[in-house]
């Protein structure tokens, strides 16, 4: 495939909307409740748990299909890399919602689980105490959390010897740069509408 078509492929699937579709459905605009973005953490706080699970699960299959798109087709290392950027780029600007969207932290995971499904877990783990424990008393404890569990999932899959390749594995970190980046920039915009961790 063509690589300017596999970006915009990849770009498209970033952008399928399920945070807005599904809370339309509920009569919600999710734009204009909560933090006013589509992604999982909105819809689990202002719509249902249920449906914000929902969320999350679709959102993540969009990661685990870039993965076996990009493995399928045998993308280069940089390749690669600009494909996962353009997904999550379709999640923050998605063109069926007039360019909004969320952070596309789902879809980091689905990257993640993607390449190895082992290593994600122990990495999540890791992120759970991490974000329960050390990180608790901050207002962002993902900014935290997930850099060390992004060291930790790196370093894991290179020493599993994963089918995936090095380059795959190391572009990971630089995407939750990109996606943390993201959800810091969008937070200090708009902090009146953030739910502090210690007001939950």
């Amino acid at each position: 495939m063509n690589f300017i078509y596999l970006i915009i492929f990849a770009y498209l699937v970033g952008s399928l909307p399920s945070a807005f579709i599904i809370s339309k459905i509920k009569g919600i605009d999710i734009f204009k409740v909560g933090t006013q973005q589509a992604g999982t953490t909105n819809v689990f706080r202002v719509v249902s748990r249920r449906l914000g699970v929902l969320v999350l699960t679709l959102d993540i299959l969009k990661g685990i299909t870039i993965i076996f798109i990009a493995d399928y087709f045998s993308v280069s290392n940089i390749e690669f890399l600009f494909v996962c950027l353009f997904c999550i780029f379709g999640h923050w600007n998605s063109v069926f919602t007039k360019f909004r969207g969320g952070d596309g932290l789902a879809i980091l995971i689905g990257l993640m689980l993607g390449i190895s499904v082992i290593s994600f877990l122990i990495c999540f783990i890791i992120f759970l105490v991490l974000w329960g424990t050390i990180t608790r008393h901050y207002d962002h404890p993902t900014l935290i959390a997930v850099p060390f569990a992004i060291i930790v999932f790196v370093a894991l899959t290179i020493l599993t010897q994963t089918e995936i390749t090095l380059s795959y594995i190391l572009s990971i970190p630089l995407v939750a740069f990109f996606v943390l980046f993201h959800s810091v920039v969008q937070r200090r915009r708009k902090p009146e509408n953030y739910i502090r961790l210690k007001d939950i």
